[in-house]
């Protein structure tokens, strides 16, 4: 009688996706707090290229923000895809302190980012972990379909500046008039 490997990779990645060689199982193996980081530090990294910017950020700071874009403040929000195809969420604040929450959703072969105005989000909507007793804060989860696919540091770039309305004309403006 054969017997059967249970940790046979094929096995496993049918229900996960996760191969040994896709594109981001490095991401998908990092702790919980090491994956933020490295969402944080992808969005310094591409905001550092633009021109004309301000641009702060607070490396491994456990504040209501992470980055902050020309004064404007943003909490990053990173997970990989999960058994049940989503990316969670969870943590998330409803505060006056922060702008904008930006998830970052790594799958084994794609990175995808959804920008959110905090003040445009109905919290009502979301499961508040802390009424519940499950935890602090709200969660809130996507499916891939729900965020855009990105294929470049352009691509980050208008995702930002079109849902913030910050044009790089508007950026030039502001600059020369500060002058």
């Amino acid at each position: 009688m054969k017997r059967r490997n249970i940790f046979l990779d094929s096995e496993v990645n049918q229900s996960t996706q996760w191969k040994s060689d896709s594109k981001y199982i490095a991401i998908r193996h990092l702790q919980i707090d090491k994956r933020g980081s490295f969402g944080e530090r992808l969005l310094r990294d591409i905001f550092a290229k633009e021109r004309n910017i301000s641009l702060v950020y607070k490396d491994g700071d456990q504040s209501d923000w992470d980055i902050q874009i020309n004064g404007i403040k943003v909490e990053v929000k990173t997970r990989s895809l999960d058994v049940n195809k989503k990316f969670q969420n969870e943590h998330i604040k409803q505060t006056d302190l922060c702008d904008y929450i930006c998830f970052i959703g790594v799958a084994p072969n794609s990175i995808y980012m959804r920008l959110e105005k905090i003040d445009e989000i109905d919290f009502a909507k979301l499961h508040n972990r802390g009424v519940r007793g499950t935890g602090a804060g709200y969660k809130w989860d996507f499916k891939a379909d729900e965020m855009t696919e990105i294929f470049t540091r352009e691509d980050v770039v208008k995702l930002f500046y079109d849902k913030m309305g910050i044009g790089k004309e508007k950026i030039k403006q502001k600059l020369s008039n500060t002058r």
